[in-house]
């Protein structure tokens, strides 16, 4: 099943958000434990539920409220990658 956000498409171009994921209520129906990675305070009810957090910097700064509320802070794309294949 798919969780995510929905939008009206049309010539190819997003034209409007018909429904905008709260990611706190779709964290509560994940299979736990999971590995939460995100770089944006809308991440932050995503993390609240993880087993584990980690927060991304390697696509933009993260928020000092990021940090503080992540296990983890990896900024370079390599070293997630490198970390996620750790748990599989």
């Amino acid at each position: 099943r798919c969780v995510c956000s929905h939008a009206e498409v049309r010539d190819d171009r997003v034209r409007a958000l018909t429904h905008i994921l709260d990611k706190r209520e779709a964290a509560k129906r994940l299979a736990q434990p999971y590995i939460a990675v995100g770089d944006g305070e809308n991440d932050l009810g995503l993390f609240a539920f993880a087993g584990l957090s980690v927060g991304f910097g390697g696509a933009r700064r993260l928020s000092p409220r990021v940090r503080r509320a992540v296990d983890i802070v990896i900024d370079d794309e390599e070293a997630l990658v490198r970390f996620l294949q750790a748990f599989v």
